[in-house]
C-alpha cells in the first residue's frame, strides 16, 4: 500500500525481549510463552518481574529470539583490569568457592573485622559481571567506593544516591535508592551485592518489604548477601531472593587466629515505650 509517496510496511514486529521498569517483557512471540509470563495489554506484551530476566534471556535464546543491548550484563566489554593486590584468606577464597560452587547466589556471614567486602570485590572480579553493590547508609556507600575505586580503578565505579546519579560497570547505592536504580537501569548489572543483608530479615511491611520489592524486580541473576549477624529464623525472604547460607564462621571460630583481639563491653541505657516494644519485637 502506497500513501503520498511514502510505502507502509504490514510486516509483523519481530520478536525481542527486554527490561522496561522492574519488568521483564516478551513481545511479538509467536511460541507459547514461559507459563510464569502473564500478558499486559497496556504495553501489548507478556511480562514478569524483573528478576525473571536471566530466565527470559535463556527461553529467548532457545528460541532463536533476540533481546536489546541493554539486556546484557556483561555490558559487552572486556574484563576490565583489577588493581587490588591484596591475597584472600583462606576463609575468605573459601567463601568466595562456596558462593561460585552455589551458582553465584547466597549468603556469606562473617564476622565484623573479617573481610565480608574483600569477598565481594573478588566476586565482582571473578565473574566479570557488571555489579550494583547496596548498603544501608551513605558513609557505608563512602566506604565501598573507596575500596571498589582501588579495585577496579574510579573511572568504572558510579554512585547512586540522593544528588548523585552516577552510573558505571560497577554502582554502589542505599537500600533507599536501590529499587529507582534497578527500575531504570537493572538490566545493565549482572551480580547484586547486599551490604549488611540482615537488613532484609522478614517483615510484613515497613522498610524491609520495600527493600524486598527492589529484589523481585532487580534482573541480576548472581547475588551475594554479607553480614556479620544472619537473621536466623526470619530469613525466608532473603532465602527466596537471595538464596541460602554459603559460607558461616563465627567470632570464636576465628578468635585468636583469625581476628584481631577484641574486649566486649556492655553499656545499659535507657528505652522509651516505644523503643522497648520494638527491642522487645527484634528479640523474639
Amino acid at each position: 500500500m502506497a500513501m503520498a509517496g511514502k510505502s507502509i510496511s504490514t510486516a509483523p514486529a519481530e520478536p525481542r525481549f527486554y527490561y522496561r521498569d522492574g519488568l521483564a517483557v516478551l513481545r511479538c512471540v509467536r511460541e507459547r510463552p514461559p507459563p510464569w509470563m502473564c500478558y499486559d495489554a497496556r504495553l501489548e506484551a507478556h511480562v514478569a518481574p524483573g528478576y525473571r530476566l536471566p530466565e527470559l534471556r535463556a527461553w529467548a535464546a532457545a528460541h532463536g529470539i533476540g533481546g536489546d543491548a541493554g539486556a546484557d550484563p556483561t555490558g559487552g566489554e572486556p574484563a576490565p583490569p583489577f588493581f587490588d593486590p591484596r591475597q584472600p584468606r583462606e576463609y575468605q577464597r573459601e567463601a568466595l568457592d562456596r558462593w561460585l560452587g552455589a551458582n553465584a547466589r547466597g549468603s556469606v556471614v562473617l564476622p565484623t573485622g573479617a573481610g565480608k567486602s574483600f569477598v565481594a570485590v573478588l566476586a565482582i572480579h571473578e565473574t566479570g559481571l557488571n555489579a550494583c553493590v547496596v548498603a544501608p547508609t551513605r558513609a557505608l556507600v563512602a566506604q565501598w567506593f573507596g575500596q571498589l575505586a582501588d579495585g577496579f580503578g574510579a573511572e568504572r565505579v558510579g554512585a547512586y544516591y540522593a544528588d548523585e546519579k552516577e552510573i558505571r560497570p560497577v554502582t554502589v547505592t542505599t537500600y533507599h535508592s536501590a529499587f529507582r536504580l534497578l527500575e531504570r537501569h537493572g538490566a545493565r548489572f549482572g551480580l547484586l551485592v547486599l551490604d549488611e543483608a540482615h537488613h532484609l530479615a522478614d517483615a510484613a511491611d515497613g522498610q524491609a518489604k520495600a527493600w524486598h520489592d527492589a529484589l523481585r524486580i532487580a534482573p541480576a541473576a548472581a547475588r551475594l548477601a554479607l553480614t556479620a549477624t544472619y537473621p536466623d529464623g526470619r530469613d525466608a525472604e532473603l532465602r527466596r531472593t537471595v538464596g541460602p547460607v554459603v559460607y558461616r564462621r563465627t567470632i570464636a571460630e576465628m578468635a585468636d587466629r583469625e581476628l584481631a583481639d577484641f574486649a566486649v563491653e556492655r553499656r545499659f541505657v535507657a528505652l522509651t515505650a516505644d523503643e522497648r516494644r520494638r527491642y522487645d519485637a527484634a528479640d523474639q
